[in-house]
C-alpha cells in the first residue's frame, strides 16, 4: 500500500512542477455530449454493446452478471444467490473461451481459464464493452466466443457517492437477508495541491473539475445469509426448503489515481477483494445435500498505464499489471480434503498507433508471466508450474470514400509463443483478422463483416492437475465469421442484426479414463451458428411534459451449438448448458422525477448431459423484475434517492445448473447519496 501512496504523491508533485510557479485555477463548466466510442477502433468491425455507468445504475445491478445479460449472445452460468459462482458464456463458448479484461488487462485465471464475475465490484465501473466474436489477433488467447472489456476511464461526475442496499426473500421463519454497502470518494488533485502548496497555487472551489487528475477511492461490502427458500418436488410431493451453507461475505476496495503531466496521462489502480463463502451442495431427489464445504479467496490487482499523443498522427500506450490470487478450498468435515492454490500473473503491453500514407498502423508487443503453486498439482512438479507468453502483432486500417459513402478495411495479425520448462513442447499460435465496414452517407445504415482465426492455450488445470491434466495438449483453434448491420432510427433507437458462424477444433474436454477418474484431451470439435438482434434507445423519447421514456433495451439470440466430434454418440448433439434461444429486455420511464421500469430475462431449454437424453432436460424460464426510484432530496447536483426492486416477481422456480436451484421472489430497498 505504501508504494501506491508514494506513486500518487510523485505524480502529484510532477504535475505541480510542470506548471507555472503561481497559478490561479478557474475552471469553467464544460458541456459534455456523449458519443459512441470504443477503446480500440478495431472493435468497430465486430458487433459490440457498450453499457455506461448511468445504464448500470438504471439496471440497479449489484453484481456484474446482472449487467451482461442485456447483450445478445450472452449466457451467465449461475449457481444461485449472491455468492453462487457466475461465469460468462458467449455464442455457446464456455467461460475459458471468453476473455474478461479490466482496462485491457486480462482477468482470466491461468489456472482454470475462467473468471468469477463476483470478483469485480460493479460500482467502480464506468462502462463495459461487450464484443461478440473472435478477437485473438487484438487481445490474445481465449478471445474465441467474445470479449468483455471493463473500463474505468471516465472523469468522475461526483465527489462522494454512497449506496446502501438491503434485500430479503419471502422466507417465513428464516432471515434470508442480504446487505450491500458501497462508498465512493473522488478527490480532484487540484484540491490536494492547493492544500499542500498554499502559497504556489490558488483554487477556485466553485468551479472545480478534474483537469489535473484525480484520486478515487471505492469500497464495496456484501453480506448475505444466502438461505433463500424454494419448493422442491420429493417423489411427487412439493416441499418447502431453505438453501443451506450458501452464506456469502465479500469485501472489495479500489484506489485509483490519474494525473496529466506535460502531455502524458498516467493512471494507476489497485484493487483488493476478499471472499469467504459456503459452497452449497446439490439438491437431489429424496434429499437436500447440506454441504459444509467453504471457499476463501483473496485477490490483489495492481496495474498502471500511460499514454502520450506526440502529434495528431501518433500515440504511445504502455500498460503493466500484476495479479495475485490465493484460493483456499476447505472440504467437508467428513473427508477433510482441503486444497490451496496461489497464482501470480505479470503483464506488460506496449501499443504504438501512427498514421502513414493515410493508413492507420498499430504495433503491439506483449509479455505475460504466470506462476501457480498448489498442493493438487502433478506430484512430479514439486507443487509449482510457470509459463511465459511473448506476443507481437500488427494492424492496418484504411478508410475510402466511394461516392461519399465510407468504406473501411481492417487487417491484423498476431503471433503468440509460450515457454515453460514443464511442457513437452512449447506452444505457439498465429492468428489473424479481416474486417470491413460500409457506411452509407444518406441512409443511417452500416454494414459490417469480420473474419478471424483465434486460439486458446490450455490452462494449468488441464495440463497439470493431479490425476486429470495432460501435458502435451495442443492449443484450441477457431475460425469465426460475422456479418451484420446497424440501422439508426431518427437518432433515437439503434437496431443491430448479426449472423455468425464459429468452428472450433482441438477442443479440450474431459473424458473418463476409469470409473472414478477423468482426463483432459484434445478430441472434440464444435460448431456454433446463429443470429443476434438488439435494439437500444440512444436518446430519451418525450411523451409529454411529465413523462418520457428513459431507457429501452431489447436483445434476442437464436443459436445452434453442436458437438461435431466424429465417431462419438454425442455427434450433432447440443452442447451442454447452452440454450438455443436467449432474450432480455428492459424499459424505464421518467414520470415527473420518478424512475419506473421493468426487466425481463428469457432462456429456452438446455441439456446437462452430452447425449441430450430427455432426462437431462432443463426447462425454459422467464424472469421478470420491477423497480422504482424516487428522489428524496435534490439540490443542485446533490441528491438522495430511494429505490425499491422486486426481483423475480412471479416467484419462478428454475435451474441454470442442474441440481442448483435459483432464488425465488426477492425484495431490495436501496438508499443512494450523491454529492
Amino acid at each position: 500500500m505504501k508504494w501506491i501512496l508514494i506513486f500518487f504523491s510523485i505524480n502529484a508533485f510532477c504535475c505541480l512542477y510542470s506548471q507555472d510557479t503561481t497559478r490561479i485555477i478557474s475552471l469553467p463548466e464544460i458541456e459534455v455530449i456523449e458519443k459512441k466510442t470504443t477503446s480500440n477502433s478495431a472493435l468497430d468491425f465486430s458487433p459490440i454493446i457498450t453499457i455506461n455507468n448511468e445504464q448500470i445504475q438504471t439496471i440497479g445491478a449489484k453484481q456484474l452478471s446482472e449487467v451482461l445479460i442485456f447483450s445478445p449472445g450472452v449466457n451467465i452460468q449461475n449457481q444461485g444467490g449472491l455468492g453462487g459462482m457466475k461465469t460468462l458464456f458467449m455464442r455457446g463458448m464456455s467461460s475459458a473461451r471468453n476473455l474478461i479484461l479490466l482496462d485491457g488487462i486480462p482477468l482470466n485465471s491461468a489456472q482454470n481459464g475462467s473468471f468469477d464475475l463476483n470478483n469485480i465490484d460493479v460500482s467502480m465501473i464506468d462502462n463495459i464493452e461487450i464484443i461478440r466474436g473472435g478477437a485473438s489477433s487484438i487481445f490474445g488467447g481465449s478471445a474465441i466466443g467474445g470479449v468483455v472489456n471493463i473500463r474505468k476511464t471516465d472523469i468522475p461526475k461526483e465527489i462522494i457517492k454512497i449506496n446502501l442496499s438491503y434485500g430479503g426473500y419471502e422466507t417465513g421463519n428464516s432471515t434470508g437477508n442480504e446487505v450491500v454497502t458501497n462508498f465512493t470518494l473522488n478527490f480532484p488533485i487540484a484540491i490536494l495541491l492547493d492544500n499542500i502548496f498554499k502559497d504556489l497555487i490558488v483554487v477556485d472551489y466553485d468551479k472545480i473539475d478534474y483537469k489535473y487528475g484525480y484520486v478515487s477511492f471505492n469500497i464495496n461490502y456484501i453480506d448475505s445469509d444466502g438461505n433463500y427458500p424454494f419448493t422442491f418436488s420429493q417423489f411427487g410431493e412439493g416441499k418447502r426448503y431453505y438453501r443451506e451453507n450458501s452464506d456469502y461475505n465479500n469485501l472489495n476496495a479500489s484506489l485509483t489515481g490519474r494525473v496529466n503531466i506535460n502531455g502524458w496521462t498516467l493512471t494507476s489502480r489497485y484493487i483488493y477483494s476478499q471472499t469467504d463463502k459456503g459452497i452449497p451442495g446439490p439438491i437431489l431427489q429424496g434429499q437436500v445435500n447440506n454441504s459444509n464445504e467453504r471457499l476463501k479467496e483473496e485477490n490483489h490487482i495492481l496495474f498502471m498505464n500511460t499514454n502520450r499523443s506526440f502529434n495528431n498522427n501518433s500515440i504511445l500506450k504502455i500498460s503493466g499489471g500484476y495479479k495475485h490470487n490465493n484460493l483456499l478450498y476447505i472440504g467437508s468435515n467428513y473427508d477433510k480434503n482441503n486444497s490451496n492454490f496461489i497464482l501470480n500473473d505479470w503483464t506488460i503491453n506496449c501499443i504504438y498507433n501512427f498514421n502513414f500514407l493515410e493508413i492507420k498502423n498499430e504495433a503491439l508487443l506483449t509479455f505475460t508471466s504466470s506462476e501457480l503453486t498448489g498442493d493438487m498439482l502433478d506430484i512430479a512438479l514439486d507443487n509449482k508450474v510457470n509459463r511465459i507468453i511473448l506476443a507481437a502483432g500488427y494492424r492496418l486500417e484504411k478508410d475510402f470514400l466511394i461516392d461519399k459513402n465510407m468504406l473501411r478495411f481492417n487487417l491484423s495479425g498476431r503471433f503468440d509463443k509460450g515457454f515453460s520448462k514443464e511442457e513437452t513442447t512449447n506452444k505457439s499460435a498465429l492468428t489473424g483478422n479481416f474486417g470491413a465496414i460500409f457506411k452509407l452517407k444518406d441512409i443511417p445504415l452500416l454494414l459490417r463483416t469480420n473474419i478471424s482465426h483465434n486460439f486458446r492455450f490450455p490452462n494449468f488445470n488441464e495440463m497439470y492437475y493431479r490425476n486429470y491434466g495432460t501435458k502435451n495438449l495442443l492449443p484450441e483453434k477457431s475460425n469465426n465469421i460475422n456479418i451484420g448491420a446497424e440501422y439508426n432510427i431518427l437518432n433515437k433507437i439503434n437496431i443491430s442484426l448479426d449472423a455468425f458462424y464459429l468452428d472450433i477444433k482441438d477442443m479440450i474436454v474431459a473424458i473418463p479414463t476409469s470409473p472414478v477418474t477423468w482426463s483432459a484431451r484434445n478430441i472434440s470439435r464444435a460448431e456454433s451458428i446463429g443470429t443476434e438482434f438488439s435494439a437500444i434507445l440512444i436518446d430519451n423519447i418525450k411523451i409529454n411534459k411529465s413523462i418520457s421514456i428513459n431507457n429501452i433495451s431489447v436483445s434476442y439470440t437464436l443459436q445452434q451449438n453442436l458437438d461435431k466430434s466424429t465417431n462419438t454418440n454425442t455427434y450433432n448433439k447440443q452442447l451442454t448448458y447452452i440454450p438455443n434461444e436467449l432474450g432480455s429486455a428492459m424499459i424505464s420511464f421518467k414520470v415527473f422525477d420518478f424512475l419506473i421500469g421493468g426487466k425481463l430475462e428469457y432462456s429456452s431449454h438446455r441439456y446437462y448431459q452430452a447425449d441430450n437424453s430427455i432426462n437431462s432436460l432443463l426447462p425454459s424460464y422467464t424472469i421478470a423484475d420491477f423497480f422504482i426510484n424516487a428522489p428524496i432530496i435534490e439540490i443542485y447536483k446533490n441528491s438522495i434517492n430511494l429505490r425499491f426492486d422486486i426481483k423475480n416477481i412471479f416467484d419462478t422456480q428454475y435451474f441454470i445448473i442442474n441440481n442448483y436451484i435459483m432464488p425465488g421472489r426477492q425484495f431490495r430497498l436501496s438508499l443512494g447519496v450523491i454529492y
